[in-house]
């Protein structure tokens, strides 16, 4: 994945990544299953997540979600 990441070889990449590393480096859902999400990385001694793109098909929508339910 590195080298393919190296070359912007995207085609590549998406070939080699699975439900497995999707599940570790993600998190998406409704706001419930997020917040459930959140406290379990922090009950395990994560002490920051960040939230980027892509944010759903509303992005404006999910922002607002996340200041309301998340943090």
């Amino acid at each position: 994945i590195k080298e393919a990441l190296a070359r912007f070889d995207f085609r590549t990449v998406g070939g080699l990544v699975g439900d497995k590393e999707i599940d570790a480096f993600t998190i998406a859902g409704t706001p419930d299953s997020v917040k459930q999400k959140c406290d379990d990385l922090t009950k395990a001694g994560v002490t920051q997540i960040i939230f980027g793109s892509p944010l759903g098909p509303d992005m404006v929508n999910s922002i607002r979600l996340l200041g309301k339910y998340i943090v």
